[in-house]
């Protein structure tokens, strides 16, 4: 488990690979979430400032989520 070390090595505690990944899903999660209410406060704006910021981190998480997570597929259908 090279991974687990690396991650390990540079935390403050110590995670199981279960842990590693829902934290990672968490962190997804919630900068996700943010983005969505920033996008959805700039809209009610005209596209200016909003009072929401995200940090570098999420700004990260952020640039490497697919655009249609975001905003969804064009014409697409819940199919759940």
């Amino acid at each position: 488990m090279f991974g687990l070390k690396r991650v390990n090595s540079v935390g403050l505690s110590s995670r199981e690979v279960d842990e590693i990944i829902k934290k990672w899903t968490d962190l997804k999660s919630q900068a996700k979430k943010k983005e969505k209410n920033r996008r959805r406060e700039a809209s009610l704006t005209g596209g200016g400032k909003t009072s929401i910021c995200l940090t570098d981190w999420e700004q990260k998480i952020v640039a490497i989520l697919p655009e249609e997570t975001l905003v969804g597929i064009d014409g697409g259908l819940d199919t759940l």
